[in-house]
């Protein structure tokens, strides 16, 4: 008799590991739709740039339109809010956009419906803050996440501390207004990023100063960032709100309140991108002994009141700082502050219509390379305050300003070179001892002031082009106007002699450790000479093939000539720049 198996416990096995791969599958089922890279989420970002790429295709086109309306009708050729939202609404449909203006040539341009935000300089986009506004983003949490409610009215200031000392690697600031009524202190290395314009924090008016930083008695920051290396600011706006301040300028006067909507201390490392910083009633961005800080397309105006000390943004005591595309304007008292601040390289700035100076440079700051810099309508251009030295000033346009549009006192060995100075009712230059009453000056009252000028033009001047204050009849400076002429110059030891198959440059003025980039269209061979302070040859520097860099590594060489042989033609173009 065959017996019969008992299959029951095979059968509930087998129902068993059915279950379990049915819950395997189902798991990477979702992982392949839902997971961080998904097909939901992978569709929904390429739905996103899709919008992203139609939205500035029609900034462009938009742009296109209005230079071609420009072209027949060249009196209204200023580009302004109202142009750019007509003819982006005319492709997009009415009531679709916000167009913000920053600056003169600086537009902000928030589509309503996607709340993606463009930043619209000259004529280019150079940014656009978007990013997935969906508050579960991998790797991110909002202030959301903590309670920030961002409507102008709740105080959303324990929020944002709990956001900003989290242990989270990036924190975002969507779209709103979030006021807050104390500091805000950034611990812990991370990326806080928002909207663009749209992210704004505000400081509640009359907030009471709750520290003492320095000689100031009373301050509060809105960021406070101490002693925190490698933290990111990105796409948001700090407001500090100083017209709800009952009387701010008594406040100040009577160093009860001192408010800057971005404080940095000892924090090395420090990236802003993309900011906007306004209304403080002293600085509006202070950096403080900090190396390695990046500043990039930053906004700073209105921080202080007229003819009392406050900053668009204040470097002092810093290393190494590199700024890209800063506008401050409408600040108390400078545009851009640099305090002891060294080997830094600043490019494009925007520095008008500031209380005191567009750019103030003082105390002991050098080796500073600033290139491609607009300084008007400030009371003073450009200043040398106190020990400056081996500043490089490139591609500079000063003009307009209420007093002398570029005043050295006690600094020496600074360079402006491919610059205009104009329109004043002024002085072009002026020397002085000191200004001021700070007994810090006296000590530094002896240096002899000296500048050179190579290729720099000033016109229109009502006062001198150049004036030496009392005492400074010492004070030097020097023009030099590069221009090739038919020359040789003997390679063993400097003998200048006639000559129809080379040509050479004047003296060109140069600084300790610059970089000289030189050029020829002919592809032309050149020698580089180097020469004292005297003008007396030292040696020949080396041979370059139509372009070449070298440094200035001996202190002795203080200007440098440059001889193009092998037959140029008389067309032959030649180009240098000096730099860091």
């Amino acid at each position: 008799m065959i017996k019969q198996r008992n299959n029951k416990g095979i059968t509930l096995v087998a129902l068993v590991v059915t279950i379990i791969i049915l819950i395997i599958l189902a798991s990477v089922t979702l992982t392949i739709l839902l997971g961080n890279e998904g097909l939901i989420g992978k569709t929904k970002l390429a739905s996103e740039e899709s919008k992203i790429g139609k939205e500035k295709e029609q900034i462009t086109l938009a742009y296109s339109e209005i230079m071609m309306d420009d072209l027949f009708n060249p009196n209204d050729t200023e580009l302004t809010e109202a142009k750019i939202k007509n003819k982006i609404e005319k492709l997009n449909g009415e009531n679709t956009v916000v167009v913000t203006k920053i600056s003169d040539k600086n537009f902000t341009i928030l589509y309503k419906d996607t709340n993606h935000s463009y930043n619209f300089v000259d004529g280019r986009i150079i940014d656009n803050n978007n990013i997935n506004n969906n508050q579960n983003i991998s790797g991110v949490k909002s202030v959301k996440d903590y309670g920030a409610v961002g409507d102008g009215i709740t105080d959303d200031t324990v929020a944002f501390n709990l956001a900003m000392q989290s242990n989270e690697a990036k924190i975002y600031i969507p779209s709103g207004t979030y006021l807050v009524s104390g500091q805000v202190e950034v611990k812990n290395a991370k990326e806080i990023f928002g909207d663009g314009v749209t992210s704004v924090v505000k400081l509640k008016g009359d907030t009471p100063s709750n520290k003492k930083y320095g000689i100031n008695t009373a301050e509060i920051h809105i960021f406070d960032i101490l002693n925190q290396d490698n933290v990111t600011l990105k796409n948001f706006k700090l407001d500090a709100n100083k017209g709800e301040y009952t009387n701010y300028e008594q406040q100040y006067l009577e160093e009860t309140n001192f408010t800057v909507p971005l404080y940095i201390l000892r924090s090395n490392n420090t990236t802003l991108e993309n900011m906007t910083v306004c209304n403080g009633i002293i600085e509006g961005i202070y950096v403080g002994i900090s190396n390695n800080v990046t500043v990039k397309n930053v906004t700073s105006y209105g921080n202080g009141y007229s003819k009392e000390d406050a900053s668009g943004i204040h470097l002092d005591s810093c290393n190494h700082t590199t700024i890209d595309n800063l506008t401050a304007y409408e600040n108390g008292y400078y545009g851009l502050l640099l305090t002891d601040t060294q080997n830094s390289i600043i490019n494009t700035c925007s520095l008008n219509r500031n209380g005191y100076a567009g750019l103030y440079l003082q105390y002991n700051s050098q080796n500073n390379y600033i290139n491609d810099v607009e300084c008007k309508q400030n009371e003073w251009g450009v200043v040398f305050k106190i020990n400056c030295f081996n500043n490089i000033l490139n591609d500079f346009e000063i003009s307009n300003n209420n007093e002398t549009e570029m005043l050295v006192v006690s600094s020496y060995d600074n360079l402006l070179r491919n610059s205009t100075i104009s329109n004043t009712s002024h002085n072009g230059i002026e020397f002085r001892n000191k200004i001021g009453t700070d007994p810090r000056d006296a000590s530094y009252s002896n240096y002899t002031s000296s500048l050179k000028c190579h290729n720099v033009v000033i016109s229109a001047i009502q006062g001198g082009d150049v004036y030496r204050g009392e005492g400074c009849d010492t004070a030097a400076i020097e023009f030099i106007n590069s221009s090739l002429t038919n020359i040789w110059v003997d390679e063993a030891n400097g003998t200048e002699t006639a000559s129809t198959t080379s040509k050479a440059t004047e003296l060109i003025p140069v600084l300790y450790y610059s970089k000289i980039n030189i050029s020829n269209d002919e592809n032309k061979r050149m020698l580089v000479f180097s020469y004292d302070e005297n003008k007396n040859f030292l040696w020949e520097e080396d041979v370059y093939v139509g372009s070449g860099e070298f440094y200035t590594v001996n202190e002795e060489t203080k200007y440098i000539r440059i001889v193009i042989y092998e037959s140029p033609s008389d067309n032959v173009k030649f180009e240098n720049s000096i730099s860091f």
